[in-house]
């Protein structure tokens, strides 16, 4: 198990680098640890680089616990200083205050606090406490405790991590926003200091969400084991094969959509794109993008990746087209395919195996699961009987 080190790793704007040259400031009349204005900063960076969330609630239960009785004067001086915008007050047991990052530059550096009562708050007890009671999710309470645990328990190969992104920030193959994500994620795991953010959709975005696979593959372990990575192929596509059988019922298919379910239960709905189209999609990952913007982006008919798709499942079009001109934003079919993931991977399977097999430790990265190599049998029985049922 990770062993939590003497400093907390931080992230802040360049511009704010004068923070680290002292211990307080003085503002309001207040006497201010620069390591929690820094601490304050990098949290919302965290939340920005692994959600891409701009705009982020701020709930005083959770600020006065951690900052203590004088949080506003913290969030004050964030705000003066236009390190974020005031947007919309609280609604009293609804929402929380809401502010908007002013994030206009990537010129990140890292900044290591040594504030004894800061590194207390952001050991797994305390974090219990505060953020998994107060996030709203649809995953079960109980549950979401369990893979917090399980988070923990995760190590890394931190210099064969490190000099794998150096590397690719050096030959440009990884720009810096996912640079800092991937450098802030393996600090984290190195240091015993885990992000995890449970969102309203079912989704679960930690440390190792936004991990590029190489290091997911080449550079973790859990409890010193090798792991096993399980997913579910062309995930989003599967998922609104589901949300139409929810809805029209699979006697009310006609042969075009009993098709599109053949093609995305077989995990080829990508290679079928790519290969009726090999002149304007040269790859499979290139065709997974034109789906993503299909199912998740403004489908405007004369758009390319349209044209293709309408072409070859018009009657599958039609609906992805009509759910987003009846809601009130093109996103929400992203939100409801989440939903249905989220209760296929957390209050199926993972509920499953934490119930049959309470010792095999595993994190997700969204649509996938990952756990100890050595249990792959009980895991991938559990995983493909779950999937066999959804269709």
């Amino acid at each position: 198990m990770c062993k939590l080190e003497k400093g907390l790793y931080q992230f802040l704007p360049r511009e704010y680098e004068y923070l680290t040259k002292q211990k307080t400031i003085i503002y309001k009349e207040q006497k201010l640890k620069t390591d929690y204005i820094i601490n304050i900063m990098h949290e919302l960076i965290l939340k920005f680089y692994f959600t891409n969330e701009n705009y982020h609630n701020l709930w005083s239960t959770i600020l006065k616990r951690k900052y203590g009785k004088t949080y506003h004067i913290y969030i004050d001086y964030l705000v003066d200083n236009n390190f974020m915008s005031f947007v919309s007050d609280y609604y009293v047991g609804k929402k929380a205050k809401s502010y908007k990052l002013n994030i206009t530059t990537l010129d990140i550096i890292r900044h290591k606090a040594t504030d004894n009562i800061l590194l207390k708050k952001h050991q797994k007890d305390y974090i219990y406490d505060t953020f998994t009671s107060i996030q709203d999710s649809p995953i079960d309470l109980s549950l979401r405790k369990k893979l917090i645990d399980d988070l923990y328990h995760v190590e890394i190969d931190y210099n064969n991590a490190f000099e794998w992104l150096k590397d690719e920030r050096e030959n440009k193959t990884l720009d810096m926003n996912k640079y800092f994500k991937n450098l802030s994620s393996i600090d984290g795991i190195k240091t015993g200091h885990v992000f995890f953010k449970f969102d309203n959709y079912g989704r679960l975005h930690t440390n190792f969400t936004v991990l590029k696979k190489h290091i997911r593959q080449n550079c973790l372990t859990i409890d010193g084991e090798e792991i096993t990575e399980i997913d579910i192929s062309n995930s989003q596509p599967f998922f609104f094969a589901i949300y139409l059988k929810n809805e029209l019922g699979e006697e009310n298919f006609n042969d075009e959509i009993r098709r599109y379910v053949d093609c995305v239960k077989n995990g080829l709905i990508y290679d079928e794109l790519q290969q009726a189209n090999p002149k304007v999609i040269s790859t499979r990952h290139e065709a997974k993008i034109m789906m993503y913007k299909i199912l998740f982006g403004d489908n405007v008919d004369h758009k390319k990746e349209c044209k293709i798709f309408s072409k070859l499942y018009p009657t599958v079009y039609g609906y992805i087209k009509e759910y987003k001109e009846l809601s009130d934003s093109y996103k929400s079919l992203s939100h409801e395919l989440q939903l249905l993931e989220s209760d296929f991977i957390f209050n199926k399977v993972v509920a499953e195996i934490k119930k049959k097999f309470p010792h095999i430790r595993l994190f997700t990265v969204h649509d996938s699961i990952v756990y100890p190599s050595k249990y792959k049998e009980e895991v991938g029985i559990i995983f493909r009987n779950y999937l066999k049922d959804l269709i």
